[in-house]
């Protein structure tokens, strides 16, 4: 039916012979001559049908093209400015990834039609990191080179028509992440679809059935349409490629950089457990399979995903590329939001979570800090830049352990922007901190407007001077100089990675200042320290002895990335939906017990909108 009356348009516009696939991301039209075909017509096309729509060359006309000659060419007609890296081929779309260090200098929609008209190759351009990183390397060549055709074929052709059938119920099913922090997510379910958000580990389980989500209440990974992930953080997606381990063959939906930092993490999950458990539950073949099955999303774009459901992401504000999921079901009959983890207030990098939602009659939202206030954040800044100054000058150094991605950044902006003409402190970054902040360098669209200036004239916080990267064996020989500095290293928790190491070396000395920025799980080493212990087991060389926190212990708030009780319920009665009274029913989730039953309760009463808590493994119908 829709490929009937598709075609039929296309008559309007297109003379000359064609031949159309609907994919997953979109209807691919391959013609001999696609610069003949007027992009009004394509805006029309989309406009009509609600999906992307690409013209491209057909292959066929390509396979005699010697790619050297077409590369050639191709950096002839790039601006010097631009500065070319490297060219890459996807013969199956026939398009051209060129790697560029400043993409604004390429992008005009002229220099796009003269690449295509003189090479038959559509041009989509990438940048450059500013640090340069092996690890984002190896990921965008394997990301172009991988075979995923079939894949993009087969999901298209199953959501290619709206379902015939009356969208008559829809539930959702909560597989983790309720009244606690971790192993997030929700599988929605209607009578012609299911679609499942998140797929995440517990950072701290207190037995080891709470690690993981409850896919054991699905029925079949085969019956799932579609998963979607709001952000790349370990309790949201570490999880994931463990059901392609068990089977799964369907498609996952994420934003660019949330890929490329999901693989990141995922890597260092398998590492971790590893060490610490000496097996993981799944290995770098399955990540490769993720890696293939992902389609990427940018925010605001409207994607089917099943023949019931459509998909938009929307800015977090929580870390690079997360999102708040808007699922619109049957056609307008129900739409959910879904928060993930929201920051509706102002950070370094990031603009406010988006909430600009007019339909919206189901919400989830979190609640990690739903019955704090948080310090105001310049304050939170000042204490920070006074600390660390204070341990240099008594002689000390100063360990903050963060997560790899997003507060390792916040730390390193915030430094950065309050450094005044004095300072002279050298700030180490260890671990995965490099690899996340050059993912970051190579991402500013989806920075703040501050920072993204500052890429675009090749200064940002991510090559400042005193950003120092740590060696594999430097970290001894960084604690024994004379020299005062800052550490930041994950993990956040101190659950493991360099921070452990460092801590090590550190805790004993009193004139050194351990600073926590972020949340501290309930049970994990960071937790313990934090609340007080003065002596800790620690793990060396397969013996433990007891470590003595003799360094100053201090928690600076204001740096987090989930929104205080305030900011949460500005987020929702800001939101127009709310406004309008559309809003029906609001879970609470991602927070311990105690907090998101007592968040239900504030919302109830300050908004008069019916809200709960849910547990794990309740099953609520919302139609």
């Amino acid at each position: 039916m829709f490929l009937k009356e598709f075609k039929e348009d296309l008559k309007e516009y297109i003379t000359q012979d064609y031949r159309l696939e609907p994919l997953a991301t979109g209807i691919y039209i391959y013609v001999k001559n696609p610069e003949e075909v007027p992009q009004e017509a394509i805006k029309d096309l989309v406009h009509k049908f609600k999906k992307r729509v690409y013209i491209r060359k057909d292959p066929a006309y390509l396979r005699d093209e010697n790619e050297k000659e077409v590369k050639k060419r191709i950096a002839e007609l790039l601006p010097k400015d631009a500065q070319l890296i490297s060219i890459d081929f996807a013969p199956d779309f026939s398009e051209a990834f060129i790697r560029v260090k400043f993409p604004r200098y390429a992008k005009s929609p002229e220099l796009i039609e003269r690449i295509l008209k003189e090479t038959g190759w559509y041009p989509i351009f990438v940048r450059e990191p500013q640090l340069p990183s092996s690890y984002f390397d190896s990921i965008y060549l394997y990301k172009i080179k991988t075979d995923r055709k079939a894949l993009l074929k087969k999901v298209g052709k199953r959501i290619l028509d709206r379902a015939d059938d009356e969208v008559k119920w829809i539930t959702t099913t909560m597989l983790g992440g309720f009244r606690e922090v971790g192993r997030s997510s929700l599988l929605v379910e209607t009578n012609i679809s299911k679609v499942i958000v998140d797929m995440g580990v517990h950072p701290s389980p207190s037995t080891p059935e709470e690690t993981y989500p409850m896919i054991n209440l699905i029925s079949s990974l085969n019956d799932i349409d579609a998963i979607v992930i709001s952000h790349a953080h370990t309790d949201h997606v570490a999880f994931l490629p463990y059901l392609f381990k068990a089977g799964y063959e369907g498609p996952v939906y994420m934003t660019k950089p949330t890929l490329d930092l999901a693989v990141l993490l995922q890597h260092d999950f398998i590492s971790i457990s590893k060490k610490t458990l000496g097996d993981s539950i799944y290995d770098k073949a399955d990540i490769k399979k993720m890696i293939n099955h992902t389609i990427t999303v940018d925010y605001g774009e409207v994607i089917d995903i099943s023949r019931d459901i459509k998909l938009s992401l929307y800015n977090a504000g929580h870390i690079l590329g997360s999102s708040v999921v808007h699922l619109h079901i049957g056609e307008g009959k129900h739409n959910i939001v879904f928060s993930g983890d929201i920051k509706y207030g102002p950070t370094r990098l990031f603009d406010p979570a988006y909430n600009k939602f007019t339909r919206a009659e189901t919400i989830f939202i979190e609640s990690t800090y739903g019955t704090q206030r948080m310090p105001n954040r310049k304050e939170s800044e000042e204490r920070l830049v006074a600390k660390i100054k204070e341990t240099i000058e008594r002689g000390g150094k100063v360990l903050i352990p963060a997560f790899a991605v997003g507060r390792s950044q916040e730390v390193i902006v915030t430094l950065y922007e309050k450094a005044d003409k004095d300072w002279n402190i050298p700030v180490y970054i260890d671990g995965m901190v490099y690899e996340a902040s050059s993912i970051h360098s190579a991402y500013p669209e989806y920075l703040k407007s501050t920072i993204r200036e500052q890429f675009l004239s090749n200064e940002s916080p991510f090559n400042w001077e005193y950003l120092k990267v740590v060696k594999n064996k430097d970290k001894t020989g960084i604690v024994n100089t004379d020299e005062g500095s800052v550490i930041i290293a994950p993990s956040g928790m101190l659950t493991g990675g360099p921070s452990v190491e460092y801590l090590k070396l550190l805790a004993e000395d009193p004139r050194n200042t351990l600073i926590f920025i972020g949340y501290q799980a309930k049970g994990t080493l960071g937790s313990k320290i934090q609340q007080g212990m003065k002596s800790v087991p620690i793990k060396e060389d397969n013996e433990t002895r007891e470590l003595h926190i003799n360094m100053e212990v201090t928690t600076i708030e204001g740096f987090s990335g989930h929104s205080d009780s305030g900011q949460l319920l500005a987020w929702l009665s800001k939101m127009p939906a709310y406004r309008s009274k559309k809003v029906k029913k609001v879970f609470t989730m991602h927070g311990d017990a105690d907090t998101t039953v007592k968040f239900a309760s504030t919302i109830r009463k300050r908004l008069n909108v019916p809200a709960s808590a849910p547990m794990n493994m309740e099953r609520r119908r919302l139609r």
